[in-house]
């Protein structure tokens, strides 16, 4: 019994030990990261953010998240979603035109922003979720150790949380107020902090601003369109708009077949809506052909 008890009372002291030094490692990983940080921007800034107790982590809101490609379908293709789809686009109709002329008399490319919008955050309206610079300090201090974790870390650092950063000084953002996806996507194209790369300044104040600048968004998502392919057929179409949304294609090849379904979906219906009378007089009116959407998944083997 005293043998039994004895064990017991080890393992107690081993798993409470073990408690911490985990907690130690996520404190030495914080101050590591601080350290780094404050070489590269203003250290009272950076140490502000770091009083925070658990880097924002307190100033999380809670995203209902998507239930179903069938309840999001439906959401987004209702008659009140696509009468504030118009409204948005007839209010920066010329901001979506600028955009889309990276692609010189693309007709369609303009309701494809407005679809990613939509779709990625509710037009702007979808802030919730946790502190982006939470969601990336956790995934900084969960890299292992190793000189592949430290290489790993430097990548995170450099192409995530400093870009991020970068974009919050510049723009004089709340840190902890910007808040994102479980993937950290944020603002109103729903970036990754790793694709802020692709970001571009789209009314020329020379900074740009995902999270509250409509004309940065929006010449940002047509960049990223780009680099991921658009072109003038349909394939490299489908293919750049796959792209635009790739995260879940690790998990689910046919959720990035739904997510495209959608964009096309809603971009057709308010093309259709709005620029039908001018187009069609133009003869310069694009229409996806739906036939590549029918009601059942689609296998986009033969395109991506």
């Amino acid at each position: 019994m005293r043998i039994r008890f004895v064990g017991a009372l080890v393992a107690l002291i081993f798993f409470n030990s073990l408690g911490t030094a985990v907690a130690h490692t996520i404190e030495e990983r914080k101050r590591d990261l601080r350290v780094e940080l404050s070489k590269k921007f203003d250290p009272a800034w950076i140490t502000n953010i770091f009083n925070h107790q658990n880097l924002c982590e307190g100033r999380a809101v809670e995203n209902p998240g998507l239930k179903s490609w069938n309840a999001l379908e439906n959401s987004i293709m209702s008659d009140v979603s696509l009468l504030r789809g118009e409204m948005f686009f007839r209010s920066n109709e010329s901001r979506f035109r600028k955009a889309a002329s990276v692609h010189k008399d693309d007709a369609f490319l303009p309701f494809i922003l407005l679809a990613i919008l939509r779709i990625e955050s509710n037009l702007g309206e979808n802030r919730a979720g946790d502190p982006v610079i939470a969601l990336l300090f956790e995934k900084y201090r969960k890299v292992a150790d190793g000189p592949s974790g430290n290489k790993r870390r430097g990548e995170i650092l450099t192409k995530e949380i400093v870009p991020f950063l970068s974009m919050a000084a510049t723009n004089s953002w709340d840190v902890c107020g910007v808040l994102g996806s479980r993937a950290a996507a944020f603002g109103y194209p729903h970036f990754i902090p790793e694709s802020i790369r692709l970001a571009v300044d789209g009314d020329g104040d020379g900074k740009i601003d995902l999270m509250w600048n409509v004309d940065d968004a929006l010449a940002s998502v047509a960049n990223y369109l780009s680099r991921a392919g658009w072109g003038k057929t349909d394939a490299s179409r489908i293919t750049a708009v796959f792209n635009y949304n790739p995260l879940k294609a690790l998990r689910d090849r046919k959720a990035d077949h739904r997510y495209v379904q959608i964009v096309f979906r809603y971009a057709r219906k308010l093309q259709e809506k709005i620029d039908r009378p001018s187009a069609t007089r133009a003869g310069s009116f694009y229409f996806l052909p739906m036939t590549l959407f029918p009601a059942s998944t689609i296998d986009f083997t033969s395109i991506l």
